[in-house]
This record gives C-alpha cells, structure tokens and sequence, in this order.
C-alpha cells in the first residue's frame, strides 16, 4: 500500500497544471482582442471615424417590392433627400440650400415649381458639420468640416442613367448583346417630364431582336424598375453597381429568371 502513498499529490499536480494551462488558454484567447480595455494590445481608436461633411443625395423610387432608395446620386426628377451619414448625439449641421439655412442631419425638398422650360438645372447645396474633437484618436483637428455639392435636374427622362443603350451577357455566357430602354413620346421624340402619352420602349431586350413598347419600366438615377407580371413583360431591376458604370439586371421574363451584366455605350 505504501506505493501508492503520493497518488493524491500526483492528481492535484496534475489538476492544477490543468487549470493553469486552460487559464493561460483564456488569457491567450481574450488578450489578443485589440477592442478588450483588459487586453495589452488595446486599442481605443479602433471603430473610431472623424465625421466629415459628406452629403447622400437620394430620391425615392416606388417598386413592386415597395419603396425603395436608390444609392448616392447627382441626377434627379424632382425629389431629393439630403442626409449625412453622421447622425449622432453633438454632431450639428447646417445647411445651406439657395436661401434656405436648414439644421438636421436630414431633409427633403420637392422641385416641382422648376418647370421643363427652366431645365436642365444644376443646384448646389453645402453642409457644415460641427462635432467633438476626440484627442485621444486624431490630433490637430477643429471638429467642423465642410463641403459642397452640385447636383441636375433632368428635362428629359433619358438624362437618366437607367435609360439608354447598353451592352449586356448573360450570366455564364460570353455572347455579349446591345440592347437600349428609351422613354419616348407617340411621334418617337424623347419625352420630357410632365409630358402626355409619354411611352417606355425596349429595343432587343432580353436578346430578342423586337420592341417591347408601352411596358412597365420606371426609373431613378441608379435603379431601373421592371413591374411587369414577369411574363409577357418583364418582372425585376436594373442597377447602377458602382462608379465605373456597370449595371446588374435581375429579372423574370417569360416566367423564367435571369441576370445579365451591362455596361452603358450611349
């Protein structure tokens, strides 16, 4: 019996070498956590951004899927929203709209009263915002920034970037084709806002050579709207992806889906 005089010793050795490895485990995995006060390699400026006076200019668009927001754009109807990304407590901004001076983080206004007559127009609009100066992450900063933008009211529903001629492949194909979404008046003129009988008119949508005439197409700056019954007419969008022009379509037609990548060539 004497040989096993030390067996408990053994297992508490054994044991507490344990907990220290899985503490040190512990320590390993929450330490390395450079968002973590308690780890050594804290850093409290991460997630930290300076505002800027960045402007969204946006107008709403409504879509089978209901409303929706098209991305940050400079070209609009009539409609526009003005916003700042940074819309947190002490920020202030003020803007200045012709001669109006406006103070929250987001507003509308309507340009209806700027009639075909008085357009093409381009409007700038400046912000200002103002914040608090965190010492600890930026240095030899004012906390206020300012800037400026132009944005253009359209005369025509071509000035729009979802209408036009474009180039277009199917996903997983090659064979590339043109295809152009117009909107035109009865005597094929393009058609001015406010106008009557005004008609959308697809030429070789889809790859298939003939006119889609009088179909349901509405359009913002960046997004196309197909509200079609996904048959006989078109069902989807059309959107602007990114700055350098390329444009996505996701549709249903003739009740199958479909994506196409496009870029514009008109």
């Amino acid at each position: 019996m004497k040989r096993f005089k030390y067996i408990p010793t053994i297992f508490l050795a054994a044991g507490l070498a344990f907990v220290f490895y899985a503490c040190c485990r512990d320590d390993d995995n929450t330490c390395s956590d450079p968002t973590n006060p308690e780890c050594p390699n804290y850093d409290p400026c991460i997630g930290v951004i300076e505002p800027t006076a960045e402007i969204i200019l946006q107008e709403s668009l409504h879509t089978f899927e209901g409303m929706k927001w098209p991305g940050n754009d400079s070209v609009f109807l009539n409609h526009v929203q003005f916003s700042s990304p940074y819309q947190d407590d002490g920020i202030a901004h003020t803007w200045y709209l012709g001669s109006e001076v406006i103070h929250d983080a987001v507003f509308s206004r309507s340009h209806q009263s700027i009639s075909p007559q008085n357009r093409p127009t381009y409007i700038t609009v400046s912000h200002v915002i103002e914040f608090p100066v965190d010492s600890t992450c930026y240095i030899n900063i004012s906390g206020r920034d300012s800037t400026s933008q132009t944005y253009y009211l359209i005369r025509y529903y071509n000035e729009y970037m979802t209408l036009g001629e474009f180039r277009a492949v199917f996903e997983n194909q090659t064979d590339s084709f043109d295809f152009k979404l117009s909107a035109i008046n009865l005597d094929g003129s393009d058609a001015q806002i406010y106008g009557n009988n005004i008609t959308m008119i697809a030429v070789n949508f889809h790859n298939e050579g003939d006119s889609l005439t009088g179909f349901r197409y509405s359009v913002r700056n960046s997004l196309g709207n197909f509200d079609g019954d996904g048959s006989a007419n078109p069902r989807g969008f059309l959107t602007k992806t990114d700055e350098f022009g390329i444009y996505k379509l996701e549709y249903q037609y003739g009740l199958e889906y479909y994506t196409l990548m496009a870029r514009k060539i008109d």
